[in-house]
């Protein structure tokens, strides 16, 4: 790479992971580490390499998964980047050589017979090595709710219901049933 661009920036002390990328001509390079910070330390002095584009889409089975989903490349040695899919799964990412692990958790909503329900796409898959082959990310999915049903006494009409959120792992939703039963 031509080039020597500067930085300057303010950090807490601390260890960071760092990616830096440069486009020369049609060429990218890419720096991904971990770094650690020090009040009085040495300039940074890091040099990029030759990038290789990881791409290709998130899978459930054959089929794509849809969203813009999170993706975190866990580099073997340190060094972590994220990017996030398009709307259509597919995801790109210019990256160093080496190999890496890649992370998703995913929490949407999926339709699963006649019914919308809460569920999570995972993967923790490894890229050993990168390549720059088109490389599905197959996640699994799991339920990421409670599904619940019960009914409500004394109703006589539909009942409209509301659960509120009472603590940070809970989401608010409402809904309306028949009189002695939801679902």
């Amino acid at each position: 790479v031509n080039a020597n661009p500067a930085f300057e920036t303010y950090l807490q002390e601390g260890t960071y992971s760092v990616y830096g990328s440069v486009t020369d001509s049609s060429s990218h390079y890419a720096y991904l580490g971990n770094q650690t910070i020090t009040q009085g330390g040495a300039p940074l002095n890091l040099t990029a390499d030759l990038a290789i584009l990881a791409h290709g889409s998130v899978q459930y089975g054959n089929t794509t998964v849809t969203g813009t989903i999170p993706i975190t490349f866990e580099k073997q040695g340190g060094g972590s980047y994220s990017v996030s899919t398009t709307s259509y799964g597919n995801y790109q990412a210019y990256l160093p050589a080496g190999s890496y692990t890649a992370l998703i958790s995913y929490p949407t909503t999926a339709k699963i017979g006649d019914h919308t329900r809460y569920v999570i796409y995972t993967a923790n898959q490894a890229l050993d090595p990168l390549s720059s082959a088109v490389t599905p990310l197959n996640v699994s999915r799991a339920w990421d709710n409670v599904t619940l049903s019960g009914s409500i006494s004394g109703a006589s009409s539909g009942v409209n219901w509301q659960f509120v959120a009472a603590d940070d792992t809970a989401a608010n939703t409402t809904f309306a049933s028949s009189a002695d039963s939801y679902s």
